[in-house]
């Protein structure tokens, strides 16, 4: 029997890996990057910004709040708006599923307003500053705040006082 010429060149050039099924042996390397580098930093933003809306109910409660109460009790430190809000609101609700670091720090200030026929406005400033740890910390990305490291959040709301009696003088602060 003599073989073809065709027959002997198919023979030495076919190849020593089959075409079929060499996908499934990049699939684990690449899943692994798209995980690592993709789908856990996008898993850590989405909380971030979860985090970052909970922190902005959080400091439009305090202004709502401050903008009603009188402004010694607003300032002081054991009252509604440097305590008791950031305690309630971190044992329960929104405030329970972001990560804190500590409780938020407040700060509560009054400006004038402009003068109207009644006589002055008076605002309520809240400074709100809050530090939240990451969901997920990743760590191939060090450094990043947010995704290795607790992100702060400073977030301040401003809403006319309701009543102009409840702004004593000490409390104004200064231009």
């Amino acid at each position: 029997m003599t073989l073809s010429h065709y027959s002997t060149l198919n023979y030495l050039h076919k190849p020593l890996r089959r075409n079929t099924g060499s996908a499934i042996t990049e699939l684990g390397p690449a899943i692994f990057i798209i995980f690592i580098f993709a789908f856990f930093p996008m898993l850590d933003l989405i909380f971030l910004g979860f985090s970052y809306c909970a922190c902005q109910t959080l400091n439009n409660l305090q202004v709502a709040q401050a903008a009603k109460i009188t402004s010694a009790q607003a300032q002081s430190d054991n009252g509604d708006i440097k305590k008791v809000i950031p305690e309630t609101w971190t044992s329960t609700g929104l405030g329970s599923f972001v990560g804190l670091t500590e409780l938020p720090i407040t700060k509560v200030s009054y400006k004038e307003g402009p003068q109207t026929v009644y006589g002055n406005d008076y605002y309520v400033t809240v400074n709100t500053t809050v530090s939240v740890r990451p969901f997920l910390a990743i760590p191939f990305l060090p450094g990043i705040p947010g995704l290795h490291q607790p992100a702060v959040f400073a977030i301040s709301g401003r809403k006319l006082v309701e009543n102009y009696r409840f702004v004593q003088p000490e409390f104004m602060a200064g231009d």
